[in-house]
Formats: structure tokens, sequence, C-alpha cells
């Protein structure tokens, strides 16, 4: 077949699919299907989209000056029912590890809720979460939801932050407390947490705590305060203030040194300053007497 045989081929088959295009168009109701297919291949792609492949690489971005690796395990998502990740195993900076297993996102996601009101909302709940460093290590379950905002110039601007931790158990060597003779080391047994109940707003990049009630045999408290939260996360400044029930059982053994730390309703209060990467504790003595 030559060149000129081709070319008859081919215009003579663009014009019987532009006849048949007419004839198509012209046939009842054919514009409306025309444009109802077109938006179920729309919809289609949206549904489909490779929403964990996004998720991967968004979470395999997270800033660098705090996490050096991250390996994240099997993705499941779905724009119009739950997201979940298997598991996240996250090595610091500072060589901290942080393990995640069975999380669950329930986004609330609506067009206008979206685009319009620029809010996040989502229910999240998180079965295992295990934080190691040198000398401590926390493990917990959470489950919660947020209420965020988008700003104009900045991504989160202002909302809500409310969770539950649940079956906490804290693993810390010592803890040093200030006395007249020097420093004192206190070795506490591993502290047992039923649950922490926290209610936080955000605003202005400041969260300040609403509520943070600890509960649990072992140690009952509250924390106050607010959170500035900078750039890079580690450098976001404590402005907290920790009460703790000094007739907690973790710290029996060590009631006749903490008294002096105590006020007159039996609450060990101290303030946390500094920064996320070094906190600051200050521990002052409520009363005269020696340790």
């Amino acid at each position: 077949m030559n060149i000129k045989n081709i070319k008859n081929f081919a215009v003579s088959y663009i014009s019987k699919a532009g006849n048949f295009l007419k004839t198509t168009v012209k046939l009842p109701y054919a514009k409306l299907y025309f444009f109802i297919s077109l938006l179920l291949m729309l919809l289609f792609t949206i549904i489909n989209f490779p929403y964990d492949v996004l998720l991967r690489n968004r979470l395999q971005k997270l800033d660098k000056s705090i996490v050096k690796n991250i390996y994240i395990g099997s993705i499941e998502t779905s724009l119009v029912d739950v997201t979940s990740v298997s598991s996240i195993h996250a090595v610091l900076k500072n060589n901290d590890e942080i393990n995640l297993k069975d999380i669950i996102i329930n986004p609330t996601i609506d067009p206008y809720t979206l685009f319009i009101d620029k809010v996040i909302k989502s229910d999240f709940q998180i079965n295992g979460i295990k934080y190691s460093s040198k000398n401590s290590e926390v493990s917990f379950i959470i489950s919660g939801n947020i209420d965020l905002k988008r700003g104009d110039k900045t991504f989160i601007d202002s909302g809500i932050v409310k969770f539950m931790i649940q079956n906490a158990i804290v693993k810390i060597e010592e803890i040093k407390i200030p006395t007249q003779a020097g420093t004192f080391p206190i070795s506490l047994p591993d502290i047992k947490i039923s649950s922490i109940n926290f209610n936080a707003s955000l605003k202005n990049r400041e969260l300040k705590i609403r509520k943070c009630k600890i509960s649990g045999n072992d140690i009952r408290g509250a924390i106050t305060g607010s959170i500035k939260i900078a750039g890079i996360f580690n450098n976001s400044v404590l402005n907290l203030k920790v009460s703790i029930d000094s007739e907690s059982a973790v710290l029996k053994d060590y009631k006749e040194l903490l008294s002096s730390y105590s006020d007159a309703k039996g609450r060990i209060s101290f303030p946390v300053k500094g920064t996320i990467a070094r906190p600051k504790i200050d521990f002052k003595r409520k009363s005269t007497k020696s340790p």
C-alpha cells in the first residue's frame, strides 16, 4: 500500500467518523448522555485516584529536621470511607523511635466544607503508639477528632483538637529532684495511666489547653497552659503547668521527700518551659521543710 492509498483511507475514515458523530448528536438525549458519561468518568477518576501514593509521599517528606528515617506499612485509602495504615516506624534525628500501628482515619469530606469553609474534620484512632528514647518509653492507644480551619497564609489557622489516651504505660529510669543537699534521683516503677482526656483550641499557631485530665491509680493530675507552634515543630515553645496528686500510688515511697513541694491541697505543681526539643522543668518548694 503506497502513501496515496494510506492518505485516502485516512480521509475516508475521518469523514465516516465525522458523519457518525453528527448523526449521533442529533439523536434524542444524546447531549445529556454524553454529559452524564463525562461526569461518571470524572467521578470514577476521583474515587479510584491513588491517594495512598500521595499519602505515602507526604509522610516520607515529613520535616527532615525532626525525622531521620520513616518506614510505612500497607495503606488502604478511600475518598468515601475510612483510610487505614497498618504501621509507621519513624527514627527521629536524636535517634528516638516512634512506632504506630493500626491507624484509622475517618475524614468528613465534602466540597463545600473543604474548599469554601476550608475546614478539615476527621475522627481518628491509633491502636498502638510506642515512643522509645534512651532513658524512657511510653506506649498507649489514642482516639479523638479534629476540627481545623485552613488559613490564607498558614496551612492550619484555627480549630479544635480532642482526644482520649487509654492504657498508657510510662517507663522512666529516674527523675532528679532538687533538694538542699543537691539533686536526689527518684527511681519509679512502670506507671500505668488509665486515661488522659485532652481538649485544646488552636488560634494564631497557639495551642491552648482547655482540659487535660490524667486519671489512674498510679498517678493522677492535670496539665494546663499553651504551646506556641513553630515552623520547626521541635522548636515549639512550651508554657505549661503540671499538677500531680501527691497521694498517687507511684509516689508513695517518696512522700516525705515530696512533702515540701506539695501545696495545701496535696498537689505537686511545677511549670514546664523551654521547647519541645529542650523542655525545662522548675521544681520549687512550697514550704521550708527539709526533705
